[in-house]
């Protein structure tokens, strides 16, 4: 049986020691929750557990075993078969354009037979509910829908121990608890697990252990006191409800597809201006494609208006000083190396450089967790640490609306506060309006003016946020 494990684990990171003294062991059978703040570590030990360090960065004091071998010597495609790592976008792991193609490509460099790998693929969409996106493009697909195309490539390729980091920040409540029994299965049928997780929400009654990282080691949470640290949500009344009186985008006979898929059908909606407005919905319905073609990335049919301006009237330089949009994944919105000059390079673009003063830009910093990193490249950063330096660039360029996409992903309950009220405040002086899409909504209502559910049945305001 596949065991996994290390003692007294230094990992140090350009020389800068990241975490100390790390004692950790993954067994069959085990669904082991990672909890921590936003940079505390959790992903830096989960590279160094699936084996990417030190050929891939990170200075390891001891070894990661995998029964009794040092994992890093073990070459990539026989560590497939019983390692495997879920990133946080799992889209940084695709080689392919498609679902089936991704899988194939997967399973071919484990030399399996042409019917071995259909099998395989066969069982492993069952497994994670997702038959029908078997030919899909990977491009069309939601972030929820993405991070479930990874796992059944992990299932397919038969890896005894899965570690997944946030698997669930973009997937929505139902498909999330869907995803927490699948993985409560592996482990009773004699997987491995251990999955990092910010929401502690529904693993109470599936999970064997629990670890915490603080202060740069591991702690395991004991049992009795399991009932303080699980969430529990409860529907959340808006603060205010008001009728929306000035418009930021107004939506007449609206049609947006996806391919072939119709997202919205002839739509006539109204979104406020200068307010914060959340959207929520199920994986797959269309949200990021709303927002896309709000920022005029993605085609649409009738009539669609920004402060009662056509948008395709609208020259695509001054609209981009207007509407900025704030990428699902942190990544695709960096521009150069360093943090420092990513913040520097937003300052420059500022609309508004009086109010984002070298002083309000440290005590921002400060206020966000991020002090110290000014010299550390991006990629350095963990998931957390990249969506609050991305929100951050986008407030400082300070565009008249903010689109965000997930923009509380990856983000741990204190640093989920702390980023919505730093929003509420920015826009509320600078006049700003913003549309939001987040599965993370726990503790978010009293920053939150209006909330739009996204279902099949298009979009419709609702007073409460469950």
């Amino acid at each position: 049986m596949t065991t996994l494990k290390t003692d007294h684990l230094n990992i140090k990171i350009n020389e800068q020691l990241i975490l100390k003294d790390i004692s950790l062991a993954i067994r069959p059978g085990q669904f082991i929750l990672l909890v921590g703040e936003s940079g505390c570590g959790k992903s830096t030990l989960m590279t160094a557990l699936a084996g990417l360090y030190p050929k891939y960065g990170g200075e390891l004091s001891q070894t990661v075993l995998l029964d009794k071998q040092n994992i890093a010597n073990i070459k990539a495609n026989f560590r497939a078969k019983k390692v495997a790592m879920l990133f946080q976008h799992p889209d940084q792991q695709f080689a392919m354009d498609r679902v089936e193609d991704e899988l194939i490509f997967s399973l071919e460099n484990l030399s399996l037979s042409k019917q071995d790998i259909d099998i395989r693929i066969n069982e492993a969409l069952r497994a994670v509910g997702i038959e029908s996106l078997r030919y899909s493009e990977l491009a069309y697909l939601s972030g929820g829908e993405l991070q479930k195309v990874a796992l059944a490539e992990t299932l397919a390729m038969g890896a005894e121990i899965i570690l997944l980091d946030e698997p669930f920040a973009a997937v929505d409540p139902i498909h999330r608890q869907e995803l927490q029994l699948l993985l409560k299965k592996l482990a009773d049928q004699g997987h491995g697990i251990l999955v990092a997780d910010h929401d502690t929400s529904d693993y109470r009654t599936l999970i064997t252990d629990v670890f915490c990282i603080k202060n740069k080691t591991l702690h395991q949470i004991e049992t009795h006191e399991f009932d303080t640290m699980f969430n529990q949500h409860s529907v959340q009344k808006l603060l205010t409800n008001k009728p929306i009186e000035e418009l930021a985008f107004s939506m007449a006979d609206v049609t947006i597809k996806n391919g072939d898929m119709f997202i919205l059908k002839k739509s006539y909606f109204k979104w406020a201006k200068q307010k914060v407005t959340l959207i929520t919905g199920p994986n797959g319905i269309g949200k990021s494609s709303l927002l896309l073609t709000f920022a005029r990335l993605h085609v649409f049919e009738g009539e669609l208006l920004y402060q009662k301006q056509s948008i395709n009237k609208l020259s695509l330089k001054k609209y981009a000083r207007l509407v900025g949009l704030v990428f699902q994944n942190a990544m695709n919105q960096f521009l150069n190396i360093n943090v420092r000059e990513e913040i520097e390079q937003a300052q420059q673009q500022s609309r508004y450089p009086e109010y984002w003063t070298e002083t309000k830009v440290t005590k921002s910093i400060q206020r966000l967790n991020l002090t110290g990193l000014s010299e550390h490249s991006v990629y350095e950063l963990s998931g957390g640490q990249q969506k609050k330096l991305q929100l951050l660039l986008m407030m400082i360029i300070s565009p008249e609306t903010l689109l965000l996409d997930e923009p509380l992903a990856g983000l741990d309950k204190k640093s989920v506060q702390i980023v919505m009220s730093i929003i509420k405040e920015v826009i509320n002086d600078l006049n700003q309006t913003v549309i939001m899409i987040s599965h993370q909504t726990d503790g978010i209502a009293k920053y939150v003016d209006y909330h739009v559910h996204f279902s099949q049945n298009g979009l419709t305001y609702e007073e409460t946020i469950s």
